[in-house]
C-alpha cells in the first residue's frame, strides 16, 4: 500500500511539472483541492509546523485543465503555509469547496499573520512578496489568479488585518450534467502561462540588473 501511495504521489507532483497543454474536459474541483492538499505534508514548512488541516468539500465539476487548476490551488495553499509558518507552532488551514448560482467557489482560510490594506492592495502584483528575497519572487499568486481567469473565473485575498489570518476565494464557472457535456477543443492554457512565466522572468532579471548597476553608482 505504501509503495502505491509513493507512487502517486510522485504522479501529482509530475502533473504539476507537466508543460504540454491538456485537454480542457469536466473535472472535480472538490477531488483537486483534497489531492492537493495533500501534497503539503512533503513541503518543508509543513513539517516544521504543527497544522491541523480541515475539509468541508461539496462535490464540484468544472470544465478546465486539471494541471493548471491544481498549480493555482497549490500556490493558494503554500501561501497560507508561508503564514501560518511564521505565526505559533500550531496552525489552522481550513479548506472548503461549494457551488453556487453556477459558480464553483474554493476558500483557503488561514490563521496566519494575515496583512494590512496596502498590503492587500499589492498582493497579485507580480514579484511583489513580503518574504526575504531568498524564499521567493512573488510570483505565486500572480500565476493563481491569471490560472483562474483564463478558466473564467475569478480569485480575492482579504483579511481583517496583520494577525487575524486570511482568506482566499477562487471562483470558476460550474459545469451542469456534466456527464452530457460534449468536451470542448483543447485551450492552450498551460502554454500561455509558460510564456507569461517566462515575461516574468525576464523582467525580474532584468530589474535585478538595474538595481546591481545602481548600486555601482
Amino acid at each position: 500500500d505504501e509503495v502505491y501511495r509513493c507512487k502517486d504521489i510522485t504522479r501529482r507532483f509530475l502533473d504539476l511539472a507537466r508543460t504540454a497543454p491538456e485537454p480542457a474536459r469536466p473535472v472535480r474541483l472538490d477531488e483537486i483541492v483534497r489531492s492537493t492538499a495533500e501534497m503539503l505534508k512533503f513541503l518543508p514548512d509543513f513539517s516544521r509546523t504543527k497544522i491541523d488541516v480541515q475539509y468541508d468539500l461539496t462535490p464540484v465539476t468544472i470544465h478546465g485543465q486539471a494541471g493548471p487548476i491544481r498549480q493555482a490551488v497549490l500556490n493558494l495553499l503554500k501561501n497560507s503555509l508561508d503564514a501560518i509558518s511564521e505565526g505559533p507552532a500550531q496552525g489552522v488551514l481550513s479548506l472548503k469547496v461549494t457551488a453556487a448560482g453556477g459558480t464553483a467557489i474554493v476558500e483557503v482560510r488561514d490563521k496566519g499573520r494575515g496583512f494590512d490594506p496596502a498590503t492587500g492592495a499589492r498582493l497579485f502584483e507580480p514579484f511583489f512578496t513580503t518574504k526575504p528575497s531568498a524564499q521567493g519572487v512573488g510570483l505565486g499568486l500572480a500565476i493563481a489568479r491569471q490560472i483562474a481567469e483564463e478558466h473564467g473565473g475569478r480569485l480575492s485575498l482579504t483579511s481583517a488585518g496583520p494577525g487575524q489570518g486570511s482568506t482566499a476565494v477562487m471562483t470558476i464557472p460550474e459545469v451542469q450534467g456534466a456527464g452530457g457535456l460534449v468536451q470542448s477543443e483543447a485551450v492552450p492554457i498551460l502554454s500561455t502561462l509558460d510564456a507569461r512565466s517566462r515575461d516574468f522572468r525576464r523582467d525580474y532579471r532584468q530589474r535585478q540588473a538595474d538595481s546591481a548597476a545602481a548600486r555601482r553608482l
